[in-house]
């Protein structure tokens, strides 16, 4: 008795040492993936074959003498269901790399949509500089030809309107922080270049522990699903009024953030998430990975046509030396 309970005890040990040096790397992470990716059926089946073998085992009418052939069929019947069990961990395992793969596609295509709209930004500074270079010149001999002539008070008066013209020229200051007013500022710029009404309500801090990547990834998602859905609602002849309200704001140690923005009647949700005809495929994804690094708690909803998109995660300001 004493022998089979110390062999017992030594092969679980065994197994379970074996699972943690070969098999335990390769499936962490895999239950909260077959969590939210595995389908009904398939768990059926896993289920199914389960209590198919544990059933024909403990069968009481099936011959309980220990022969060749009772050991063969328990070998193969287990044999049988651990194959089972392997092909259908594989194909999640093929399932969740996929998945993966396409992440990162979503992920290259935000950067590449990113750097384009970081493209408008330095191509529009570059044309201003040249502007700002050729006007200098005009403005230089306005400005010789009133000393000149002793015109004090017209000077002033000319100056004072250039400064005017110059200070309404210079694009405005969305928020302290620099990739976050950046990105802000091209995709509001692209949106009301289609005729939507662009509300801003941002007050974040000029540094936080939130890294800028992530951050962007977030805020640029949200905003160009907002003008994707916005311009689906053009097209389709609807007669309301376009519009993208962004909220950002830091209270306490968290990040609040909020985008509500015109969509069609018909969108809809499918696991709390926008379905991707309604988001033109734009990584919805990425968002909610990244919120989730930071113990974001987020939602999705659609209130008759208006679309909104709320998200709440941790976020401390940096104090700067």
């Amino acid at each position: 008795m004493w022998a089979d309970i110390i062999a017992r005890i030594f092969l679980i040990g065994l197994i379970m040492w074996l699972i943690d040096r070969y098999v335990k790397k390769s499936i962490q992470g895999f239950g909260d993936f077959i969590e939210k990716e595995a389908d009904k059926f398939s768990v059926a089946v896993m289920i199914i074959s389960i209590l198919l073998g544990i059933g024909y085992i403990l069968n009481p009418y099936l011959s309980r003498e220990v022969t060749p052939y009772r050991i063969y069929q328990v070998a193969v019947n287990f044999i049988l269901t651990g194959m089972l069990q392997l092909l259908i961990f594989h194909f999640y395992c093929h399932v969740g790399n996929e998945k993966e793969y396409e992440r990162e596609k979503q992920m290259i295509q935000m950067n590449y949509r990113l750097l384009e709209r970081q493209m408008e930004i330095l191509e529009e500074s570059v044309e201003s500089s040249k502007r700002i270079h050729h006007d200098a010149r005009h403005h230089n001999a306005v400005i010789a030809e009133y000393i000149r002539r002793g015109q004090s008070e017209e000077l002033l008066a000319y100056l004072k309107e250039y400064e005017k013209e110059t200070d309404c020229g210079m694009p405005k200051m969305i928020c302290a922080n620099a990739a976050v007013n950046n990105i802000l500022s091209a995709y509001t710029k692209k949106a009301r270049n289609q005729g939507i009404e662009v509300i801003l309500d941002v007050g974040i801090d000029k540094n936080l522990t939130i890294p800028s990547i992530d951050l962007v990834a977030i805020l640029a998602n949200a905003y160009e699903n907002a003008i994707y859905a916005c311009m689906e609602v053009k097209k389709s002849q609807d007669k309301r009024n376009c519009f993208i309200h962004v909220l950002l704001k830091r209270r306490s140690d968290k990040l609040v953030f909020s985008c509500r923005n015109t969509c069609k009647m018909e969108t809809k949700l499918k696991d709390g998430q926008p379905e991707t005809a309604f988001t033109g495929g734009i990584g919805v994804s990425s968002m909610i990975r990244s919120a989730e690094k930071y113990g974001g708690k987020y939602d999705f909803k659609n209130e008759k046509g208006i679309f909104v998109f709320r998200l709440i995660m941790d976020a401390k300001a940096v104090e700067e030396c």
